[in-house]
């Protein structure tokens, strides 16, 4: 993957007022100019043109969007092959793409597409994928580990980060740059048919110190991480993917 690639998170989190942060430039799409542009040849650089800020294009490349190119990176869809990927980023201005089973070759071939649609698309995707491990997984050739509740059961945050070290280096050399993981739901309702496994425990410190470790893992290996659901989510009865869950706890509980 191409090295602005590894900020496409920041890059398309300020179109929606979050934080940024890409290579800097002016040219096509708000690209990062060639190391050296606009310094003369053997002309010392100064301190701010030998350092410009990581985040200095994006300013500029927003003022120059349309309100359809700005609604366009809010929508982050799957995709049916990569011909229908490619359509979507020139008709739709797409912020990124969820990868299923479906979409996945061979780790070579995934690489190929992934960077195909970076080159694709004028500002950097975000492509992400649910590699929760354990009973959610999606990516068929990465290396399998417990999830979350036997982690949680060490009760050592570094083996959840030695975990997701791993596993978000192996998205990332796929180019696979957000994984919607790890879920941070605290397990305390034993008719919740969703979550379950998927969460670190039913001790919410333990739960937090471990999700902690996740994310810190994850971003080691320079993939974002997208710590889930929303809270309370782990004392429901309902499956959120089918019906409504309704939460009555108050503020602090």
């Amino acid at each position: 993957m191409r090295a602005s690639r590894s900020l496409a998170v920041a890059a398309a989190a300020l179109l929606i007022g979050g934080i940024a942060g890409c290579g800097g430039g002016s040219g096509k799409g708000g690209r990062a100019p060639s190391a050296g542009s606009g310094t003369p040849s053997g002309s010392p650089a100064s301190p701010a043109q030998a350092s410009p800020a990581p985040d200095a294009w994006i300013p500029g490349r927003i003022a120059k969007m349309t309100v359809e190119e700005k609604v366009g990176q809010l929508f982050v869809p799957t995709f049916s092959s990569r011909a229908d990927a490619l359509a979507k980023i020139r008709k739709y201005h797409v912020g990124g793409f969820i990868y299923f089973p479906r979409n996945f070759g061979s780790p070579a071939k995934t690489a190929a597409q992934s960077n195909a649609l970076q080159k694709a698309s004028d500002i950097p995707l975000l492509l992400g994928v649910d590699e929760e491990q354990g009973i959610v997984s999606r990516t068929p050739f990465i290396t399998r580990f417990p999830g979350n509740m036997a982690l949680g059961a060490t009760r050592d945050p570094a083996d959840a980060r030695a975990a997701a070290r791993v596993t978000g280096a192996e998205l990332r050399a796929v180019g696979i740059n957000l994984d919607y993981a790890p879920d941070a739901d605290v397990n305390v309702n034993p008719r919740n048919p969703v979550i379950g496994l998927r969460s670190f425990g039913s001790d919410p410190a333990l739960a937090a110190r471990m999700v902690g470790g996740a994310v810190a893992g994850y971003q080691d290996a320079g993939v974002a991480a997208a710590a889930k659901h929303f809270p309370g989510h782990g004392d429901t009865a309902v499956d959120s993917h089918t019906g409504l869950p309704v939460i009555r706890h108050s503020a602090a509980e």
